[in-house]
């Protein structure tokens, strides 16, 4: 699998947490961290309503995997804010696992924790 940048998430540090937080629950799934998707595709939209067919496809070549995972992080309000994960299939485009998440702190351990809620409650098909 490979880890996409997430969307509101502009220095990456949810989406590198939340592959540190994977690896410890999957470590039998290889996983290409967000930094080697970003060097291979760095003049393309990565978020997940910005991927079409082509470059879903393209991640599974390039990556030798069968799927990707996606996020989004929003800030409803200024102490509360949700971590949103996808597991998408690259040939099909079909979701195959989600998990929402939501924080009512900020902060280097607000991440670290909903990071390990959305892996522990992510449940891939």
């Amino acid at each position: 699998m490979a880890i996409l940048p997430f969307q509101g998430d502009p220095k990456g540090e949810t989406a590198d947490t939340f592959a540190e937080t994977f690896r410890e629950r999957f470590p039998e799934i290889e996983l290409v961290v967000r930094e080697q998707v970003l060097k291979a595709f760095q003049e393309q939209a990565l978020y997940p309503d910005r991927i079409d067919e082509a470059t879903r496809r393209k991640i599974g070549q390039v990556f030798d995997v069968q799927a990707f995972i996606t996020g989004n992080v929003y800030y409803p309000s200024i102490l509360r804010w949700l971590l949103q994960i996808q597991v998408i299939d690259v040939e099909r485009g079909e979701v195959m696992g989600r998990s929402l998440v939501e924080v009512n702190y900020i902060g280097a351990e607000g991440v670290k924790q909903a990071c390990k809620i959305a892996v522990k409650n992510l449940i891939i098909r």
